[in-house]
């Protein structure tokens, strides 16, 4: 599953929990009191709110603790993200389920090639097999983690068995970005999302974050950082016939 042993236990969700434990629930046949080992024991609070839902729930959870072939006797195992106790092709050579978030390991244990470990802002997960006793009920969209998370997450590879199921399906957001003029259209045309702000300025004169070739270096509105675009409307008060030249200063 995506997941890592950093995750804040406050950005945790009650349905991520429930959708963990169902997991775990159809892997021990619906065993009461099953014995859990993690592998390695708890390093985050990732893995130690997983860690602590499953012992609430009456589960008999275990470390593993020295690497040694074959694991310690249990239902079923849970393989972090935080390293490796042991050669993780171990838990292959007992007919115990496994479930794993330890990217680097899923070819290791067999249940897909090498995974990815990436930074994202998570968005809302989606239940792809009702139906299936893992997915504990759930239905719909909703959040794993509380809205706006960005975290660490260990990722399945890109090469699944021909008959894996997925369960749920979470979206990644891409925070929108203004690359080039049109971008900027679309921001002022409301065609791409954005933060506006606004303000009033005596003369025409902005500067970003330090002083520019004019005198009055009125700060944007809002005080924006990275890309943006900027918006200005309002008269000019010509004193003088004659041409006139508009200034945009770059440097």
């Amino acid at each position: 599953m995506a997941w890592y042993h950093t995750i804040p236990t406050e950005a945790v969700t009650a349905n991520a929990l429930t959708l963990f434990e169902s997991t775990i629930k159809w892997l021990v046949n619906n065993k009461v009191g099953a014995t859990i080992c993690f592998s390695p024991a708890p390093a985050g609070t990732g893995d130690q709110v997983l860690y602590d839902h499953l012992m609430l729930k009456g589960y008999n959870v275990i470390d593993d603790v020295d690497g040694t072939t074959p694991p310690p006797e249990a239902d079923a195992y849970v393989h972090t993200s935080s390293g490796d106790l042991g050669n993780p092709s171990r838990f292959t050579t007992i007919a115990k389920p496994v479930l794993t978030y330890r990217g680097p390991d899923h070819d290791d244990l067999l249940v897909s090639s090498i995974g990815s470990t990436v930074t994202v802002q998570v968005g809302p997960a989606t239940i792809r097999a009702s139906g299936h006793p893992a997915a504990g009920g759930l239905t719909g969209t909703f959040d794993l983690l509380t809205a706006g998370t960005s975290t660490t997450l260990d990722l399945a590879g890109a090469s699944l068995p021909e008959q894996a199921t997925a369960i749920a399906e979470f979206m990644q957001i891409i925070p929108a970005t203004v690359a080039n003029l049109e971008d900027v259209d679309a921001l002022v045309a409301g065609t791409k999302p954005s933060a506006q702000s606004t303000g009033t300025a005596a003369s025409a004169d902005f500067a970003l974050s330090s002083a520019g070739d004019w005198f009055d270096d009125h700060p944007f509105p809002g005080e924006p950082t990275g890309a943006f675009g900027f918006v200005g409307k309002g008269r000019l008060n010509v004193t003088q016939a004659g041409a006139i030249q508009l200034c945009d200063g770059r440097g």
